[in-house]
């Protein structure tokens, strides 16, 4: 059946008059071998009242032009096939090519031609045609394996785009010839598309793409560029390598909204939404984000978000929905878990359009704060819930940050089991050595440590690790840094480790964090402030804001600003009231500020955070000791009742 298309290379369609003559010669290369369809110079002799003439047939509608997806299914060596199992082959293959058209029916695709051993078909659009093809391949390769005793049936499908006549009985046209030329390149079980076709699928997405390079077709001149597609998962792909330090951190992925199903849509604002959310998802230390024009692939091609993120090799995705009305826009996100398929995280919203094209527009601030709560939340329950040896090591990586940042003590201590296995899982990796090194210092700073010198020297130890594994990572060069200030005491070199690290990257939150604590021991609480400032801005949702507040509440002592020390202050002790540095700065800007009676009762809350806490013992691990900002807290502290020894 391939050779059984006459070629027929039609431009354009004629146009006609309401007389029925045309308005202009039709550019026409070849025409099918229909006698009362010849090319002439003059239509004038050709009447519509001629039965069997073209013009009539166009008239009557029994001969119309189309356009659309067209796909050539062909049985591979059928006569072969015949010779050898002669009716019951045939018997096999009006079943299946009965079965292939109820498919091509149900896939918004119809059947024009289907004689013998081969079918022509017609689809609006490629990605349907494609989802048809392949469901019909899985129908044809099942049949086989349930008849172990006949040769296999096998088909080869070209497809092509173009314009194309049909009547009652054929179709003829371009894309049908190209369709049937590329069948022809006898690749069972794929699809062989033209280079146009391929331009509108994406690879790993819509089918797993071969690129075939330029093909000559039978009876055409020139070489056609030609693409074989296969089913997603069919092809064994390349193990590509991971980039550095990628798996240690979930990845996730912020589809561009859709409209809701039969409301208007708004040109771009599933789009701008996305954008909102990627930018303010971007500077978070715990996630890496798929970019916008990845993401939009999915939406583009309508998958629903577990394959959306299947797709996208995303851990999590965000997606939703919008509508718009009367200048108001109604919103609904989503954050689901690849793994699982499970919505972690929904809300909905409302909001004028016009606000989210502002730059003071917040109004997705408590979806980010939530996502990164419910990202930490859900690694944390498997980190409990399963053994070490069988999490993923982004799950590991967050679960031990979660955990070592949590008041209770049972939880601390798993966290530094946590950042060991990783470190044999990936001893070649820098960030497992860097977090282990700062919970050393969380332990000091916390009061838990019986030996803060030896495990001052662990830290440094595991600091100097991870900056031998990797010189210019931000974040080891920030723990590093704080290290040199807490437990050395080297504060030129902890400054230098610290610029070193936003100089590589000038969003390391850890960075800005710890070269405002720096500062702010060494009566450079002015310089401090705006630091831990903008700390907090490119990282405005830390599930840790805590410890952002507490460093902005000691710049702002550090500085002198009492009253905007006990704000910070304030803030910090509602996100985590068992953090002592909060309650600390609270009780010493309170008595500087000369409210006694109220620094005597956030002293007495201090002592039950902190049971062991004197001024001596204070001054003894901070870096403060020797500074003025360090005697004033001193001050404050025993003035307000916490004892000297």
């Amino acid at each position: 059946m391939a050779d059984a298309t006459p070629p027929c290379l039609i431009e354009r369609r004629p146009a006609f008059t309401k007389t029925g003559r045309p308005s202009g010669r039709p550019r026409v290369t070849s025409l099918p071998k229909l006698p009362s369809f010849t090319p002439r110079s003059d239509w004038q002799g050709v009447s519509m009242a001629d039965e069997g003439s073209a013009l009539h047939r166009f008239a009557t509608g029994e001969l119309a032009w189309s356009s659309g997806v067209i796909v050539f299914i062909d049985v591979m060596e059928s006569v072969r096939l015949t010779a050898r199992d002669g009716g019951l082959f045939i018997t096999r293959w009006i079943e299946q090519r009965q079965a292939i058209e109820d498919l091509f029916a149900r896939g918004d695709g119809r059947v024009i031609r289907s004689t013998g051993d081969g079918i022509i078909g017609q689809f609006s659009e490629p990605r349907a045609a494609i989802a048809s093809l392949f469901e019909a391949m899985a129908l044809v390769e099942r049949s086989n394996t349930d008849l172990a005793g006949p040769l296999p049936i096998a088909i080869r499908v070209g497809m092509a785009r173009g314009e194309f006549l049909t009547d009652r009985q054929d179709i003829y046209g371009q894309a049908v010839n190209l369709a049937a030329r590329l069948s022809g390149l006898g690749m069972p079980s794929a699809i062989i598309v033209p280079e146009d076709l391929r331009a509108d699928l994406v690879d790993g997405v819509d089918a797993e793409i071969e690129d075939l390079g330029a093909c000559f077709l039978k009876h055409l001149e020139a070489p056609i560029r030609a693409y074989a597609l296969r089913p997603v998962g069919k092809r064994r792909l390349p193990v590509m390598p991971a980039r550095k330090d990628a798996q240690l951190v979930p990845t996730i992925a912020v589809v561009p909204l859709v409209p809701i199903q039969g409301g208007p849509a708004r040109d771009l604002l599933g789009d701008i939404i996305a954008d909102e959310l990627i930018s303010a998802l971007s500077g978070s230390p715990y996630l890496n984000v798929i970019s916008r024009l990845s993401a939009s692939v999915a939406r583009q091609r309508g998958l629903p978000p577990g394959l959306a993120a299947e797709a996208l090799q995303a851990d999590y995705i965000v997606s939703g929905t919008y509508s718009a009305l009367q200048n108001r826009v109604r919103a609904t996100l989503e954050l689901t878990e690849r793994k699982t398929g499970l919505v972690r995280l929904e809300q909905r919203f409302a909001m004028p359009a016009e606000a989210l094209i502002t730059a003071e527009f917040h109004g997705f601030d408590g979806f980010i704060a939530g996502l990164l709560r419910a990202v930490l939340r859900n690694e944390v329950q498997r980190v409990r819930r399963q053994t070490l040896p069988s999490l993923e090591s982004h799950s590991l990586l967050l679960g031990a940050v979660s955990l070592m940042h949590r008041a209770g003590r049972q939880d601390f201590p798993y966290a530094a089991e946590i950042l060991s296995t990783l470190m044999e899982r990936h001893p070649r990796e820098a960030l497992p050595c860097a977090w282990l090194a700062c919970w050393y210092t969380i332990k000091v700073q916390k009061g838990l440590s019986e030996d803060p010198s030896a495990e001052g020297n662990e830290a440094s130890a595991l600091a100097r690790r991870a900056m031998d594994l990797d010189p210019d990572n931000p974040l080891a060069l920030a723990v590093a840094g704080l290290i040199e200030t807490n437990f050395a005491r080297r504060f030129d070199d902890a400054e230098s480790l610290l610029d070193r690290a936003s100089d590589l990257n000038p969003n390391e939150t850890y960075a800005l964090l710890h070269k405002a604590a720096l500062l702010q021991f060494t009566d450079r609480g002015a310089e401090a402030y705006p630091i831990a400032r903008r700390a907090m801005t490119l990282s405005p949702f830390d599930p840790h804001r805590y410890y952002f507040e507490a460093i902005a509440a000691s710049s702002a002592f550090s500085a002198g600003d009492y009253e905007l020390a006990l704000a910070h202050a304030d803030e910090a002790i509602r996100a985590n009231r068992l953090y002592p540095s909060g309650s600390r700065v609270r009780t010493a800007a309170l008595w500087h500020l000369g409210r006694k009676g109220e620094a005597l009762k956030t002293a007495e809350t201090l002592r039950e955070i902190e049971p062991n806490l004197t001024v001596a013992r204070w001054l003894a691990k901070s870096p403060a000791a020797g500074f003025d900002v360090g005697s004033r807290m001193a001050a404050g502290l025993r003035a307000a009742g916490i004892p000297e020894n």
